[in-house]
């Protein structure tokens, strides 16, 4: 639109310098028509002539540049003013030619019901720039203006209720507020009321001092309905509903391209403060600065509906930056929301109390800012709260969704985390982390495609719980490291319910440092190296299934579930499990720990023709035992459990043991069938207990004096942001 302006006035300027007596052309472009009067082509919307398409009833006052004040105000006699034809109308209808009028505008009480329509907004400026005051203040009163430019002053229009006067309340259509310093529109105090439609606020410049430069300001319990505005070229906001009892309803506009502040601060499409209210409908925000749109302070509301955030670019100072911040108490609600191409962070929700609602929405391709940190589609940090229905998080960087602190929450349903790239560096690239005492729930969540880890649950009481949900397809970074569907350690917990973990390039489970995973009716399929991989914590499963764990090209593996003391004794419980299509052992266990296989079904497992198709056990496992001293059972028991199509034998214990007992609710043994090569083989017995066999299920094995080699070796090696593991 801007580029359209500057057309028609070189047209008008080549226009006037152009002979009296040489014809004007024939031919416009499109939108423009032929005015001779102008001398050359004018927006089709101007209309032809000295008063173009006005409508000028009887009794209208008429103003022009050529006018008089001591005329009559009639079409051949005009003023020459628009304040005095403000002051003669009497809250009547005064038409203003083309033109340039520099003056400062009051209108105040005396003048309700004034209507001031300009021909076109193109063709007609009221420049204030002649004084430091505003172009045009609105004191008290009911008034129409439209079809003007707005140009120069201290603010360009301001609506303010003087005392406890009658309230200002301001029409305005069709009209460019250009140029103005401080504020373009400023409507200010209870009892000041602006309906704005079809108006462009561009290029409002800051104040002298460099404190705000703002298109549209609403403050202290103002109240503006915005339809089909153009906020462009502000600096540090384009748009500012502060204070108690502000409300604002916008819809059908846009806000681009917001400057920062000269001390290279802000640059803001819309901030809303202070316990305001903002409802905004059919937006965009692009190409702002710093945040797209910042919601902040307790009381603070906001409204969103099919709004389009993207491209805000971060600035250069420590803090990066963000399409959408909620924080400071604020409650933001969002349906069919669209955040692309922001820096640094798509959605930052900040602070104990602030609450942000969205449904139907997308946060997508959100990139690093100038540190080559951030990327991140959606961050709720220190207590912030975000409850999402069917949200989309595509293609962002760093990681999709980051939760942090101490009462902090997620709340999903039906979403996805999908497609997460690493940094610039090649780390990262994650779907989903909660961190340091925050807690995050999901029903029918899809975490796909994503790099590194698809969910990470790290430090303190950190809690994540999936329901109906799928983690699949997370991809290793580029040094072949990662590659994990879900990673628990430092205390985190992980619980799974009805979940798939499927076709991950590295384990599908990952534990250490004390993280915790309890899983029930899900299914761990296709990882790479193991199914779970448990270095210290507990992994606890009833219930689903655990197969098809893939050989890792650099580690080795195709076990179920690798239990290894690094770091401290791992806890494993697997429950009416399902263990199948395994290279190596169901349960492959290297040192002391807490082990039991109950009431599970090993098949097909153990091609591996070194390596046993059920338990390996290897590095001092013992038999179930309680320590004294101790409330909890320790060692390795296997109950109630069936080996059946194995490729070689079903126990394999070196200097280790286990108790073989039956599972304690059906009282059934374990049972060994079809196999290739001994239900229990013990070797290397030098100061170890003898298997337990207390189901009858076998004959007590005796120790083999030739010890078998045990297969491939089976490392893993994995670097976390928080922990390094080998």
């Amino acid at each position: 639109m801007a580029v359209r302006v500057e057309v028609v006035l070189a047209a008008l300027s080549l226009a006037a310098c152009a002979p009296p007596d040489e014809p004007v052309a024939a031919a416009c472009p499109d939108g423009q028509l032929v005015d001779e009067d102008a001398g050359g082509c004018v927006p089709a919307g101007c209309g032809s002539g000295t008063w173009g398409l006005l409508d000028r009833p009887e009794g209208a006052l008429h103003v022009a540049p050529w006018g008089d004040d001591g005329d009559d105000g009639s079409a051949e006699r005009p003023l020459r003013t628009v304040q005095e034809g403000a002051d003669e109308a009497e809250g009547g209808l005064v038409v203003v030619a083309a033109g340039t009028y520099t003056e400062n505008l009051v209108l105040a009480p005396g003048h309700d019901g004034l209507r001031l329509r300009g021909r076109c907004a193109e063709l007609v400026s009221i420049d204030g720039s002649s004084e430091d005051v505003e172009t045009i203040e609105l004191r008290g009163g009911e008034l129409w203006i439209e079809g003007v430019s707005v140009t120069g002053g201290y603010v360009g229009i301001r609506v303010e209720r003087p005392g406890f006067g009658p309230e200002a309340e301001l029409h305005l259509a069709r009209a460019t507020l250009r140029g103005n310093e401080g504020v373009g529109l400023l409507v200010a105090g209870s009892g000041a009321i602006s309906e704005v439609e079809d108006a462009r606020l561009l290029d409002t410049l800051p104040t002298a001092a460099g404190e705000f430069g703002r298109g549209i300001s609403v403050e202290r319990g103002g109240l503006l309905v915005g339809r089909r505005l153009w906020i462009e070229g502000s600096h540090e906001g384009g748009f500012a509903a502060l204070g108690e009892g502000t409300r604002v309803h916008l819809e059908g506009s846009m806000i681009r391209d917001t400057q920062p502040l000269p001390d290279g601060s802000d640059g803001r499409g819309i901030e809303v403060f202070g316990a305001a209210s903002f409802t905004g409908v059919d937006l965009v925000l692009e190409d702002n600065r710093d945040i797209g749109l910042l919601a902040a302070d307790a009381g603070s509301s906001v409204e969103l509906e099919r709004v389009t955030i993207r491209n805000t670019r971060a600035l250069d100072q420590p803090l990066p930056g963000a399409g959408l911040v909620a924080e400071l108490g604020a409650t933001l609600t969002g349906r069919e929301l669209l955040l692309e191409g922001n820096d640094a962070n798509g959605i930052s929700i900040w602070d104990a109390g602030t609450t942000v609602e969205l449904a139907d929405s997308t946060v997508r391709d959100t990139q690093p800012w100038i540190t080559g940190g951030g990327g991140r589609g959606v961050e709720v940090e220190a207590g912030g709260r975000l409850v999402a229905d069917r949200l989309d998080l595509v293609g962002n960087r760093s990681v999709g969704l980051v939760a942090s602190g101490f009462g902090t929450s997620v709340e999903l349903t039906d979403c996805a985390v999908l497609d997460t790239s690493p940094l610039p560096d090649g780390s990262r690239g994650r779907g989903v982390e909660v961190y340091q005492d925050a807690s995050l729930t999901a029903e029918r969540l899809l975490v796909a495609r994503n790099r590194d880890v698809g969910l990470l649950v790290a430090e303190g009481s950190a809690t994540a719980e999936l329901a109906d949900s799928t983690i699949s397809g997370t991809r290793a970074t580029g040094d072949s490291a990662g590659g994990l569907g879900v990673a628990a350690q430092d205390g985190g917990v992980v619980r799974l319910l009805s979940t798939a973990v499927i076709d991950c390039d590295g384990p599908g489970v990952y534990l250490v440092a004390q993280g915790a995973l309890e899983a029930r009716d899900t299914d761990l399929v296709g990882n790479g190296f193991a199914g779970a991989v448990v270095l210290d914590g507990v992994l606890d499963l009833r219930g689903g299934s655990l197969s098809a764990s893939r050989f890792h090209p650099s580690e080795g593996g195709g076990v179920g579930i690798l239990g290894w003391s690094v770091e401290g004794p791992p806890r494993i419980e697997a429950d009416d499990v399902r263990f199948s299509d395994l290279a190596g052992p169901a349960l492959y266990l290297r040192g002391p720990g807490s082990y039991l296989l109950s009431g599970c079904e090993v098949t097909d497992s153990g091609s591996w023709p070194t390596l046993p198709g059920g338990v390996m056990g290897v590095e001092g496992v013992r038999r179930r035992h309680l320590p004294p001293g101790e409330e909890q059972e320790v060692g390795l028991l296997v109950a109630g459990s069936t080996f059946d199509q194995l490729a070689s034998d079903a126990i394999l214990l070196d200097a280790s043991s286990v108790t073989l007992d039956v599972e304690p609710d059906s009282g059934a043994a374990n049972s060994f069938d079809d196999l290739v090569g001994e239900a229990v083989h013990w070797q290397r017995c030098t100061g170890v207990e003898a298997p337990e066999v207390l189901d009858g299920s076998v004959v007590a094995p005796e120790c083999s004096e030739e010890a078998r080699v045990l297969g491939p070796l089976l490392e893993y090696s994995l670097w976390l942001w928080e922990t390094g593991v080998d």
